[in-house]
């Protein structure tokens, strides 16, 4: 399942200590790595930009939780995050005079 929009903005924490996704009006079923190192590269950019005091802490046990959850398909996912990452619509762009 791709979530499509996976952000803190789109969880929710209960008293419980869990953790609920909702709004998955852009979600899709699908088995392309791509869509999901997208869903993890969203996830990744929300906590950096909203959470960056404890974005380090959640990102390792998303990851860690996804790799338990997914198995070894999770590393061909987590090599297509850092792609993802490299692309020049996320990574910074360097403007010459």
């Amino acid at each position: 399942m791709i979530h499509g929009d996976l952000t803190t903005s789109n969880m929710i924490y209960n008293s419980e200590k869990q953790i609920y996704f909702v709004d998955f009006g852009l979600g899709e079923y699908s088995s392309a790595v791509e869509e999901k190192a997208v869903d993890l590269h969203l996830m990744r950019r929300a906590l950096e930009s909203s959470h960056y005091l404890i974005a380090d802490e959640c990102l390792d046990a998303i990851f860690k939780g996804y790799k338990e959850e997914v198995g070894e398909p999770a590393k061909e996912i987590f090599e297509r995050v850092k792609e993802i990452r490299k692309r020049g619509r996320y990574g910074r762009k360097i403007v010459d005079d």
